[in-house]
Order: C-alpha cells, then structure tokens, then sequence
C-alpha cells in the first residue's frame, strides 16, 4: 500500500536517483560486507600487517583491491607508527629511570591489540580496534 501512495506521488519529471556514497563511507571498510573469497585471499597478507610487514599489501597490486587485507594493514601501519613514537619517546628520555618504565606499559597494549588483530585476521573478522581504528578513520587511511 505504502509503495502504491509512494508512486502516485511522483511525477514524470521526478526521478529516485541513487547517492553516491562518500568517501568516508567508502574508507570504512569495518561496516562493509567483505567476500568470503576476499577474507580467504588476504588472510596471509592481514596476518603479516601486525609483523611490522604492513606495507606489503601496497606493493602488491592483487591485494590493493582487497578491502579485508587493506583494512588489516591500516591498523597494522597506525600500530608501528605508534610503536615507534614510543619508542623514540623512551630513547630520547632514557636518562630519567622512570619515563621508560612508564612507556613500557602502553607498547604491551599496543603489543596486545597486534595479537589480538592476528587472531581477528585468522578469523576472518575485521575488528575495529580501540582507539587505532579511530586514528585510521581521522587519517582517512
């Protein structure tokens, strides 16, 4: 009934047209549906990005397209790069006994989600990880 009021009510003139999505809804690969041929095809490659492998998915061509392999190196990548500011943070204030001591404990929860991610990824499932998930949306990654 309700589709029959909907088409009298439109004219000739009007037309339903499909909106495109935007970007950021292209890029936020956790909320699309994902192939089970594509999990298959990237799992290795998802594996690797939590290896600090991350940048092999992007020269490799075959797995540009893959949205479950990509979406794993993003984390992979946004993990190192936090990795490494800590441990640059540590190394540059090394001469104090505690600052080190401190940064310790956020690299074995960085070291956590990386473990956490290679189990996910086995799994075939893409999981927003806290907090990396959020950086990888604001960088549009």
């Amino acid at each position: 009934m309700i589709d029959e009021l909907r088409d009298e009510n439109l004219t000739d003139d009007e037309t339903t047209e499909e909106v495109p999505p935007t970007q950021e809804q292209t890029k936020n690969f956790a909320d699309g549906d994902v192939s089970p041929k594509e999990i298959e095809d990237g799992k290795i490659f998802a594996v690797l990005s939590y290896f600090f492998l991350w940048f092999i998915p992007y020269l490799m061509e075959d797995q540009k397209g893959n949205r479950f392999t990509m979406f794993h190196a993003n984390l992979g990548m946004v993990l190192f790069g936090l990795q490494l500011i800590l441990f640059i943070i540590s190394m540059a204030l090394s001469w104090t006994c505690i600052i080190p001591l401190l940064v310790m404990i956020p690299q074995i929860a960085l070291i956590v989600l990386a473990i956490i991610g290679i189990v996910k990824s086995l799994n075939g499932e893409m999981w927003k990880m806290p907090l990396v998930y959020d950086i990888v949306v604001k960088l549009n990654l």
